[in-house]
């Protein structure tokens, strides 16, 4: 993808790849499943801090500087989700990620907010 999308629902990859260019957003989206295939982020802000991310085969590629913020992060198919904090590559131990998965690749990281009220903090 090139360019922004203004559109709402949801994205799915299944096969192949999704690649978001650095100027491609989705930011309405609900949720983004990746169950084969690879979606490749190349920014920061492609998906909006209210998506939900559900990884359950393929892989959620992070270029190097991104810090993507979502909702929340469900793993290999469960309905509970995952823990708030940074997430990264469970191969890269260079990526300041407290959390590691095998379906992240490269070297950025995901921000897992939460639905949850209060408050979040991360110590560096």
């Amino acid at each position: 993808m090139l360019a922004a999308s203004t559109s709402t629902g949801t994205v799915e990859v299944v096969e192949g790849t999704l690649d978001f260019a650095a100027a491609a957003s989705w930011q309405k989206a609900s949720s983004v499943t990746v169950s084969g295939g690879t979606l490749k982020v190349a920014s920061s802000s492609v998906f909006g801090k209210k998506t939900d991310v559900r990884l359950t085969g393929g892989a959620l590629d992070l270029a190097a500087g991104v810090n993507q913020p979502v909702a929340d992060l469900y793993l290999d198919g469960s309905e509970t989700p995952a823990e708030i904090g940074l997430w990264g590559a469970a191969d890269n131990t260079s990526v300041p990620a407290s959390h590691r998965t095998p379906l992240i690749t490269g070297s950025g990281v995901l921000t897992v907010r939460g639905r949850h009220p209060g408050v979040m903090f991360i110590v560096r």
